[in-house]
């Protein structure tokens, strides 16, 4: 099975040992079906191997998506799409992982930062709109999570534990606000040390303000009125040169 390369590190040499089949370059594991998908991915061209993993993300088969993100960029190319899907199928992989939301925003980045030196233009705020987009979709799926904890946490309490409520009450807040940090970074990476804004569509700035201007969500955060908030709407709509987009919360 000299052919077949490993998704991970690119090695050609992967042999049966027992039961399993090992990467003899960097020894990771491979059961035989995952085999057999390595020797059907190794014919198919790029956008094929994107197409693919763009794919198995949607129906949530998202460890063959990073397989097949990590076999594209392994083998020397710089797609930006794979680093993003590679980057939102790990952050889907481990969820519940402290250091996932973080790893998320670095791999976003990277991607965002991959697909800029093609050069800032149309191209590039459709890209970022797409990131964006994903981003925004996951932090929710971190919110609505944090929400099922904190209802399985407190439905069994009553107004007689006021402050195991109120500790409740605290985390989930902290894990909302983290959420929205998590999108606010991926934003803010979007629109680092640009100054022409002219070819971003209204999609981009439509998601810029789905991430500032939901006042349900914003309430339940807790940040509807906050100072962090305040500057965040300030400071892209500056960039975006129309003050006037984000109507100020009384």
């Amino acid at each position: 099975m000299d052919k077949i390369k490993c998704a991970v590190c690119g090695g050609q040499k992967i042999r049966k040992e027992s039961d399993l089949y090992v990467c003899q370059t960097c020894g990771i594991e491979y059961t035989l079906g995952q085999v057999q998908e390595l020797y059907y991915q190794k014919n198919l061209k790029q956008e094929d191997l994107l197409a693919k993993a763009k794919e198995c993300y949607r129906r949530k088969e998202y460890r063959k998506s990073c397989r097949l993100c990590q076999q594209l960029l392994a083998s020397g190319a710089k797609e930006p799409e794979a680093q993003l899907y590679l980057a939102l199928s790990q952050a889907r992989l481990h969820f519940h992982s402290k250091s996932a939301r973080e790893q998320l925003v670095s791999g976003t980045s990277a991607a965002i930062a991959t697909k800029r030196q093609a050069g800032i233009g149309r191209s590039y705020f459709d890209f970022c709109s797409r990131a964006l987009g994903e981003v925004l979709v996951l932090g929710l799926a971190y919110e609505e999570a944090a929400e099922k904890v904190f209802y399985a946490e407190t439905s069994h309490l009553d107004s007689s534990s006021p402050i195991t409520i109120a500790q409740a009450e605290k985390r989930l807040s902290k894990e909302l606000m983290a959420s929205w940090e998590t999108c606010d970074q991926v934003a803010r990476a979007c629109v680092s040390g640009i100054e022409d804004f002219s070819e971003a569509g209204s999609g981009f700035w439509d998601l810029i303000a789905a991430m500032l201007d939901d006042l349900n969500i914003n309430a339940k955060r807790g940040i509807a009125s906050s100072e962090r908030l305040q500057e965040e709407r300030t400071f892209f709509a500056k960039l975006q040169k129309a003050p006037c987009l984000f109507e100020e919360i009384s």
